[in-house]
């Protein structure tokens, strides 16, 4: 194995643990999805790890950005990619190394290479769609003429209302459920301070 494919493989391992792949919806009125795949953590010499692989492998990349929650948890990075040519670029790269989040990568290639052969762009078809809603499976995926008809309960089933709604990131049309991140914040605790045996 060269350097390269080390390279690869120890990025692919990381992002098995540690990345996401998911789409995000444009902030305008039309009922736009992009996707994205980000890498997390919170170690800075992983970071530059990362940013090294990323340099010589020659994988396209968005400036890392910080965040410092005032919750008690530590500050971490995230490095992220979008655009079709450079989510085309990193997951032909890295789809033969990666395990668990295989699925995942090939459904977004998949999605990337229909959209390609679209020349209309008009809207998603079915198959399409249903790779959305796989990948992102806490996301509710409007068809575009149904961009108005905005849903009242989160994937999950709990009412949307002021104190349960959050706009994800700061978007706007995005709304998610503070319930289930709450949730999925507790799960994640728990498993930290009770990890599984072996």
């Amino acid at each position: 194995m060269n350097t390269k494919e080390t390279d690869l493989a120890w990025l692919a391992g990381f992002i098995d643990g540690e990345g996401c792949f998911h789409f995000r919806r444009n902030s305008g009125t039309r009922n736009y999805y992009y996707p994205v795949v980000r890498v997390a953590n919170t170690d800075v010499p992983t970071l530059d790890v990362v940013l090294g692989i990323l340099d010589r492998t020659g994988l396209a990349h968005q400036k890392p950005t910080w965040r410092y929650p005032d919750n008690g948890n530590l500050p971490s990075w995230d490095v992220a990619v979008a655009g079709s040519k450079k989510i085309t670029q990193w997951l032909t790269a890295l789809i033969p190394y990666l395990h668990t989040k295989r699925g995942q990568a090939e459904d977004m290639l998949r999605f990337l290479q229909l959209r390609a052969a679209d020349t209309s762009q008009r809207d998603y078809s079915d198959e399409e769609y249903e790779i959305m809603r796989r990948i992102s499976k806490r996301m509710v995926i409007l068809p575009r003429q149904e961009l108005r008809e905005r849903p009242t309960h989160c994937a999950n089933g709990h009412l949307f209302t002021d104190e349960s709604t959050y706009l994800w990131n700061g978007r706007k049309g995005f709304r998610a459920c503070r319930i289930c991140r709450n949730a999925a914040a507790a799960r994640a605790r728990e498993r930290r301070l009770h990890p599984a045996d072996g």
